[in-house]
């Protein structure tokens, strides 16, 4: 199970293995960034946290299972 922890008040982070994901608020719009230490492999926005979690976890599936992130809809 994938659990999110929250690091302030506009700010949650995930790991899993050796990828990590980020979501921060600002103005209102949620962004979220999953990949590496090294590298950003997907970049997502959107208007409700949940549903950008839920779209983070999916990504890091992706990225898990060594799917090609860019053929894939998230």
């Amino acid at each position: 199970m994938l659990i999110w922890e929250q690091y302030d008040s506009d700010t949650w982070g995930l790991e899993w293995g050796e990828y990590l994901a980020l979501v921060k608020l600002a103005e209102k719009t949620y962004t979220a960034i999953v990949g590496t230490v090294d590298e950003a492999l997907w970049v997502g926005y959107g208007d409700e946290l949940k549903d950008l979690t839920h779209r983070c976890n999916r990504a890091m599936i992706v990225l898990y299972n060594d799917a090609d992130i860019s053929r894939v809809s998230i």
